[in-house]
């Protein structure tokens, strides 16, 4: 059986990196990024389960990856990602 893949995008190196390695470590397959326009593209190559985004992103923010992800797939009929927004403020 195949694991789910997940992306996550943050532009926050540490919270974006621990978060990946929590889904690992739960047997996902997680791709990990730093910017939306990433995220969007990787989802136009193929199959996304889920994405995990952080809301305030550099130019592209979480709302935006998450419907350029996709309407990505159903560009190659793809059943379409869930999306889970997050956000984190360090003030």
């Amino acid at each position: 059986m195949q694991s789910a893949t997940i992306l996550v995008a943050d532009d926050d190196a540490v919270a974006r990196e621990l978060l990946a390695e929590a889904l690992r470590k739960e047997g996902y397959q997680v791709e990990a990024f730093a910017s939306g326009e990433e995220v969007i593209a990787r989802g136009r190559e193929g199959r996304v389960d889920l994405v995990l985004t952080d809301i305030r992103m550099g130019a592209v923010d979480g709302l935006t990856v998450l419907r350029g992800v996709q309407a990505g797939e159903s560009e190659y009929g793809g059943g379409g990602a869930d999306g889970v927004r997050f956000a984190g403020r360090g003030d």
